[in-house]
């Protein structure tokens, strides 16, 4: 398993606001004060990473395997879009606070 760090300089507010579904209005300033607040206080405390792990793939007629793992994926569009494959990663990526 390979762990990355990844390093944030800052949120996207359009995406900040789409999540609150006020994309289609203009925040004054007292909300960009508050978005802007959160955005310090997130950005000293998390510690993002994300953890990949590559294994074969074996495909059944309703699934697709990562040999090694728990993880079985089933479902048509996911067995179309990896049929050629015979190796694949899964990722992981989240705000953890642990990595070997």
């Amino acid at each position: 398993m390979v762990c990355i760090m990844i390093k944030l300089d800052g949120i996207n507010i359009q995406e900040t606001l789409r999540y609150l579904q006020s994309e289609n209005i203009s925040p004054d300033s007292d909300i960009l004060r508050l978005i802007n607040n959160c955005e310090q206080k997130l950005l000293k405390v998390i510690e993002p990473r994300y953890l990949y792990s590559t294994f074969d793939i074996s495909h059944t007629d309703n699934s697709i395997i990562l040999d090694n793992c728990t993880l079985v994926l089933n479902g048509k569009d996911i067995r179309n879009h990896l049929k050629r494959l015979r190796k694949g990663r899964a990722f992981l990526c989240n705000n953890i606070k642990w990595c070997r």
